[in-house]
């Protein structure tokens, strides 16, 4: 690890503490153009909800994430069936898109998320 991201890592772990060092517990970065202009993008806030919660699970740019809606409405405190809506709105507005079914290592059948699309629009606000 750099010096810089060894800095900025102290720097997180300085501002929250256990949150991001105890248990398995960490952090995700989050470009600020996305909070800044999510009504010129636009999402409503269940949206942003669960974008967030589908890029806390895309760790590297060729491994797109694939959590389970019904995970992500646990999270959220809301049915499956809202995520799946926000999750539907989300692609007809190009921002992701769901692909395949697939089997993981460990045979359990995974639906990734393609976020190309929000990658695309976030770059052309910036």
């Amino acid at each position: 690890m750099n010096t810089d991201t060894t800095n900025r890592r102290w720097a997180i772990q300085e501002k929250w503490g256990k949150a991001v060092t105890g248990g398995k517990e960490g952090f995700f970065a989050v470009p600020d153009v996305l909070i800044k202009n999510q009504a010129q993008i636009p999402v409503t806030t269940t949206e942003m909800n669960v974008v967030l919660n589908l890029l806390m699970h895309w760790w590297s740019a060729d491994e797109m994430p694939f959590p389970r809606p019904a995970a992500i409405a646990r999270r959220m405190g809301v049915s499956t069936r809202t995520v799946e809506r926000a999750i539907k709105s989300l692609e007809r507005k190009e921002l992701i898109k769901r692909k395949g079914s697939e089997k993981s290592e460990d045979g359990i059948s995974i639906r990734r998320f393609d976020m190309g699309g929000i990658v695309r629009k976030l770059q052309s606000l910036s």
